[in-house]
């Protein structure tokens, strides 16, 4: 046998020792991570859901309507209530007043200041800006759901809007020119017009 073979077969081989410690060091610290990591994320998702409760609680809902706005929307936090659309907003609201089990009234106003939370959430989102909790505000509330409603009613008056009408001259081509032709002869007199 050559020298130091005699050892080899008393003493296992040092990976064969080594190795599983090493692993078995490496999955205890990959289950502290983990723990750690989703320790984290239960907190923040805590903090998350509080701060939206929070902010239902300074525009005014009481606990009931904020548990049946975050139960029956589905939103556990202030940037997922700038998913729902205005429409989807309004009919949370129908739904939560006529559920069947523990009806919750909604008045019109509060729809409006969830609408305007909505809104500003949107808003923020858009411009990729960090939605702070604490700056919602009623003040905030009312200001965001004047806005949007100023916004519905400029859109709905540019709707109605009549494009103006040509008159008649400028229909037909024969007196186009002659109108044309007096208008500039018009505006060639007056002073400044160079």
């Amino acid at each position: 046998m050559p020298y130091g073979n005699h050892l080899a077969a008393r003493v296992p081989h040092m990976s064969m020792v080594v190795y599983p410690c090493i692993i078995l060091l490496l999955m205890r610290l990959h289950l502290l991570l983990l723990y750690l990591i989703t320790g984290n994320i239960m907190a923040a998702n805590a903090q998350a859901l509080a701060d939206f409760d929070n902010i239902l609680s300074r525009i005014g809902f009481n606990q009931p309507q904020r548990d049946a706005i975050m139960d029956m929307s589905g939103c556990r936090n202030v940037a997922m209530i700038g998913l729902l659309t205005a429409t989807q907003i309004t009919k949370l609201c129908k739904r939560i007043a006529s559920c069947p089990i523990n009806p919750v009234e909604i008045t019109t106003v509060q729809e409006q200041l969830l609408l305007g939370l909505r809104y500003w959430v949107a808003n923020k989102q858009r411009l990729q800006q960090s939605i702070v909790a604490e700056k919602f505000t009623m003040i905030t509330a009312l200001n965001q759901a004047q806005i949007m409603r100023q916004e519905a009613e400029d859109d709905a008056r540019m709707d109605k809007e009549i494009v103006a009408k040509a008159p008649d001259k400028f229909k037909s081509g024969s007196t186009w020119k002659i109108f044309a032709e007096a208008l500039e002869t018009y505006l060639s007199q007056l002073l400044g017009s160079g």
